[in-house]
């Protein structure tokens, strides 16, 4: 849950990460967290990359990929359900939701990093609701083994923390849900791509990253607001 601490108080990096972390943990164990600026570095081509990549070329297909790999890797691996990360390595569904997002880019438009970023989320939770489907089937399945042979259920297939986990990602998501499509895109920019605020302000055309970090932290509050409304409900 995000503190605001009042209409006053500007909410800062840590507060930025407390946010990260709660929605996102665990992150992925393999690729190393890579710093905010070179985050923006590498997404910053994005613009570029998207039209050519529509017409079908490969190598900025490609590019692409290895550029919203590690965000998406660690966006997936903090909402595959326990059940679904048996059937499945993180990596593989990374490439299987990136292929299904090019499949269907010819026929979009994007105006950059943070609207390419909100598609290829949105590709994503389908792929995670899909696996949660098989891993309810094949918890079904095991269930009515188990009581066949007079055997407990399996006893590590829903931790408290896991629950918590996906109790808190819940409310995020619905509390994002609420937000303006520009508040809700600042917000994918810097928490969950990691840009910096000039690459931010570059995205959203504000006027500096002074601006962008102002707008990011009234967007923070806004969240954080959102998401203690959803704990309440």
């Amino acid at each position: 849950m995000v503190e605001t601490g009042g209409a006053n108080t500007t909410l800062g990096a840590a507060a930025e990460r407390s946010l990260l972390v709660s929605t996102q943990v665990p992150t992925p164990p393999t690729p190393m967290d890579i710093p905010t600026s070179h985050a923006s570095d590498a997404l910053g081509a994005t613009r570029e990359l998207l039209p050519l990549a529509r017409g079908g070329d490969s190598a900025a297909s490609g590019q692409l990929f290895v550029r919203y790999e590690r965000p998406l890797a660690r966006f997936l691996h903090a909402r595959l359900p326990g059940g679904a990360r048996s059937l499945v390595e993180t990596q593989d569904v990374v490439q299987e939701v990136f292929t299904r997002a090019l499949e269907a880019l010819p026929s979009l438009e994007f105006r950059g990093a943070g609207a390419f970023w909100a598609y290829l989320r949105t590709v994503a939770m389908r792929h995670v609701f899909d696996l949660q489907r098989r891993a309810q089937v094949r918890r079904a399945d095991a269930l009515s083994v188990s009581d066949s042979h007079g055997a407990p259920a399996d006893a590590g297939a829903g931790p408290l923390a896991h629950v918590i986990g996906a109790e808190e990602l819940s409310r995020y998501e619905a509390a994002l849900a609420k937000l303006s499509e520009r508040t809700r895109e600042a917000l994918l920019l810097r928490l969950e791509l990691d840009l910096d605020y000039a690459a931010i302000a570059k995205e959203l055309d504000w006027p500096s990253a002074d601006a962008a970090r102002m707008a990011i932290g009234r967007a923070l509050r806004e969240l954080g607001e959102e998401m203690s409304r959803g704990e309440r409900v």
